[in-house]
Formats: structure tokens, sequence, C-alpha cells
């Protein structure tokens, strides 16, 4: 070996040295400065950061406890440093905004934790995360699905419809069958600030109201829309990737805590839902596709808009609508005595005349009328119902 090759295994490695040493942190914040980080679509979408007319950008989420920087809310650059300094300190913790938990920054942010390990490519200090943690052991996310509910004219909020994102859990280790109603479900929807129709709407319209994400069980939804409500249920399939149902449970997750200004017809339930798909996977960009007003419905041809998302669909009928099919599928004689039991109550009016196999129609037909005329009765026993 000659002096020249010494030097170029001496070259080699301290290359090979600096590659495997991890990043610190003053590093990470160089490589952010120079790269322009914070102009990645994925972590404006992060901070929900949209560009103003006038130029710069801000972020419509109005909780101060989602920014880590002092302008955060209009510096997404500045957002980005406070990000990676936190991350690498572990220093800082934030509490919830009902002031009952205190976590540190790792765990109050996770898809921010995700993002950045994604992009310098390690993982960043370990930080124990029980409330997470036990977050996504209930939930055990697997996949996505976009729900849209039908209409609801009794509530000016839901008079379009409404939609929300399930959160499916893989099926039964023990049978291989998938049970919905033991997934959840996350929505957005506005606060209720006043019981009069007016100011609600005027409220709304103007997003003077406070809007906020909560995550339920699917059998609540279910039996929210379907029974209480009599809404129609369509559900719609995702096709994404381990690593981005991973990215939209994190970002809930941060999300759960946060307030933004509720608006009726631009930034409402579908566009916030349609936001969380899109940190998943940027290059969807649904919400730069959507209209000026945004109905419910119309989201869904946004999602079919973009080739291959939408794998399956699945209807569940509301108890008016399998009522309605019952009943259509009676003869008139039969259809009477259904009538006349709406009125009365009175089983009696099912049977009188006919044969069994017409009695048992006529039973099933009002048993899903009870079911839809007092779902809460029905399902909480009272009355006439406590049987």
């Amino acid at each position: 070996f000659n002096s020249l090759t010494y030097v170029g295994l001496f070259v080699f490695w301290v290359h090979a040295v600096s590659a495997s040493s991890p990043m610190t942190e003053s590093q990470a914040l160089q490589k952010a400065k120079e790269m322009k980080w914070f102009q990645d679509p994925q972590w404006l979408r992060l901070g929900q950061f949209q560009k103003q007319f006038l130029g710069g950008y801000q972020s419509p989420a109005e909780s101060r406890k989602f920014f880590l920087a002092d302008d955060g809310k209009t510096n997404p650059e500045n957002e980005l440093f406070a990000t990676i300094q936190e991350l690498f300190r572990n220093s800082k913790t934030i509490k919830s905004q009902d002031g009952r938990f205190e976590d540190p920054v790792a765990c109050v942010f996770p898809a921010r934790k995700l993002w950045l390990e994604n992009k310098i490519g390690q993982s960043l200090p370990a930080v124990t995360c029980d409330r997470y943690a036990r977050f996504k052991e209930i939930i055990q996310p697997n996949s996505l699905t976009y729900v849209f509910s039908s209409y609801y004219m009794n509530n000016p909020a839901s008079a379009f419809g409404h939609t929300f994102l399930r959160i499916n859990k893989a099926p039964s280790a023990r049978d291989g069958e998938r049970y919905e109603l033991s997934d959840y479900g996350v929505s957005y929807a506005a606060m209720k600030v006043s019981d009069n129709p007016f100011v609600y709407s005027f409220m709304g319209v103007s997003g003077l109201m406070p809007g906020t994400f909560e995550i339920n069980p699917y059998y609540y939804k279910v039996r929210e829309y379907n029974d209480f409500e009599s809404r129609d249920l369509w559900e719609y399939d995702l096709d994404l990737k381990p690593s981005e149902v991973e990215m939209v449970v994190a970002y809930i997750w941060e999300l759960l805590d946060v307030n933004f200004n509720y608006h009726y017809f631009s930034q409402n339930c579908s566009y916030r839902i349609l936001s969380i798909l899109e940190t998943a996977r940027p290059e969807l960009n649904l919400t730069a596709s959507l209209k000026t007003q945004v109905m419910p419905g119309d989201t869904v041809q946004t999602l079919y808009q973009q080739p291959g998302l939408v794998t399956n669909v699945h209807f569940r009928p509301s108890v008016r609508s399998i009522f309605d099919q019952r009943y259509n599928e009676l003869n008139d004689t039969q259809k009477k005595q259904i009538r006349r039991f709406a009125k009365s109550e009175f089983v009696d009016e099912l049977v009188k005349n006919l044969d069994k196999d017409e009695q048992r129609k006529n039973l099933d037909a009002a048993m899903d009328y009870i079911d839809f005329r007092y779902p809460k009765e029905v399902m909480t026993k009272t009355g006439k119902y406590a049987f």
C-alpha cells in the first residue's frame, strides 16, 4: 500500500464513522435550516399551516399548547426549530387543556416525532408515554374507513350530512372475523354554545364556534346516528400503508386536546377529517380540491378522485330504513294493521285474521317500528319498554 491508499482508507473510515454516528440536536437544526424542512408539505400539514393572501403562513389551531414557539401559529420555521430542540432535550412538559395531565413534548406530539425521525433517519431519545401507549393499546389501529352519515334535519350542523373517520382493529385472532362495532370513530364537531337555533346557526356560519375532535367506540356512533337519529351510514375503506395509519393515529392524538374555529360551510367536519388524511400522505392534497362550500357528501367524490384510495364500500341502514323496507314488503292488509298499531300500539292489531307467516312479518315490522320510534326508551328500558 502506498501513502495515497492509506489516505483514502482514512477518509473512507471518517465518512463511515460520521454516517453511523447519531445526529445531534445542533446537526439536526443545521440540516433543517439548510434543507428548508419547514417548507416540507407534511410539516405544514402537521401544524395545519395555510398560506395567507398577503404572504406568510397561519394555522387555524386556536389552542396555545399546540405551538412550542412563541410565534409558532404564524411561523412554521420557528415552530420546527422549537420542536427539534424539545424532542432532542425532553426537558419540557405540557399540561393538558383541562389541567389533569402533564406529559413530555414527545408524548404530546407523537406525529411530529415520527416525522422528524423519518427526516433524520434515526430514532430520537426514548421517552415513556404511558397515556399514548394506553391509547394505542385500546384502539388497536390496523386500517381506516371514511364514514358518511346522511342528513339530520333536527340538527342544523348535520342538515347536509356528516363525515368522520373509523379506526379499524385487525380481524379477531380467535375466528378471523371483523367486528366493526368494537372499532373507534373519530369526529370533528362544533361545541354547543347556545340552545337558540338562530344564535347557533349564525355562529356556525360566521366561524365563531369552537370545534373539537372526539373519539368514541363505533357502536356509540352507530347507536347515535343509525338508531337515535335514523341516519344511514356509508363506510368507505381506505388503502393506506401501515406507516400512514400510524401517522394518522399519532396525529389524532395531537388534535384531541386542540380547538379550531368551526365554519359550517367551509372548515367543517369533512374538511378537518380530510386534512388528517393529508398529514399521512401529503400528495393526496384533498382539501385543495374542495369547493368554497364544503358539503360532506361531496367529499366522498373527492376520495374517489384519488386512484385506488377507496377499496370497498359498505352500507349500514338506519332503523328507519330497515322499517321502511319491511313495511314496503307487506301486503295492503298488513300495512293497515301496522298503521293501526302505530296509533294504538296494541299487539293484537298485528295478528288478526293473518296466517303464521304474515303474523311473523307484522311482528318483525312492529319491532323495527318501536326501535325507530323509541330508540332511547328501548336502550334505557324505561317506561313501557322496561322489560
